[in-house]
């Protein structure tokens, strides 16, 4: 029997006072996020809208923390070259449903995206990418769904499993719901053709039996044998 192993988040720090936990920082945000989405000049529709994407993009902003090499850079003064928020946003990428726009809020929280190599200070697609996979390599107990599961659940959040084996490679979970997509379109095409090749069969043959049942009314014994026979050679 498998046991899933509990993370222990009330060790985990997302500040480096000792004191400012991952989930004590989290809920602030949270509550801040909210706060500032109730102060905005927006309809009740649009507010409604909007309160469960703050929510999700607040509880998995800062879950890439979890990492070891950064904990050990918050609380052992360690220097580790680690982007947070890479690792926050592969953990919704891979396991769950997330609208882009979700997702690029999570990545960009600290830097926009690089779109020159004169741009400092922004996340590089190649270097800070390549430096995501070998980190991961580093500490695969922290960056997995049943960590993410765990945290969701802690955060009160229901978890859409949309789980992949292979966390260095995100992209594919694209190709994969590419793939699904044109399977089940395949699928749904097949099944109708198929429905209406039944259908039309289907149809002439009861056509059918009630004009071979029509001729043979007031045929003789002899007549109705013969019509049987047609019949089920037809």
């Amino acid at each position: 029997m498998n046991l899933v192993k509990m993370f222990d988040f009330k060790t985990i720090y997302a500040k480096s006072d000792g004191e400012t936990t991952l989930e004590i920082h989290t809920k602030a945000v949270v509550e801040a996020g909210l706060r500032l989405l109730d102060s905005l000049p927006l309809s009740a529709d649009e507010k409604s809208k909007y309160i469960p994407k703050v929510t999700r993009i607040a509880v998995l902003h800062d879950l890439g923390k979890v990492h070891r090499f950064f904990q050990q850079n918050l609380l052992e003064n360690k220097k580790f070259k680690i982007r947070h928020e890479l690792f926050s946003f592969l953990f919704g990428y891979n396991y769950l449903q997330l609208d882009y726009d979700e997702l690029f809020a999570i990545i960009t929280h600290h830097k926009g995206v690089q779109t020159t190599y004169e741009e400092k200070g922004r996340l590089h697609k190649s270097t800070d990418f390549n430096i995501l996979s070998q980190l991961y390599e580093h500490d695969k107990n922290s960056i997995n769904y049943s960590v993410l599961k765990q945290w969701l659940k802690l955060n009160n959040l229901d978890c859409r499993n949309n789980q992949l084996t292979e966390l260095e490679k995100p992209i594919l979970k694209k190709q994969q719901e590419q793939e699904q997509i044109e399977a089940e379109s395949k699928i749904q095409q097949e099944v109708l053709i198929a429905n209406q090749f039944l259908t039309e069969k289907l149809t002439f043959m009861g056509e059918s039996i009630q004009e071979k049942l029509k001729d043979v009314e007031n045929a003789s014994i002899d007549d109705i044998v013969n019509k049987t026979l047609e019949l089920k050679i037809t």
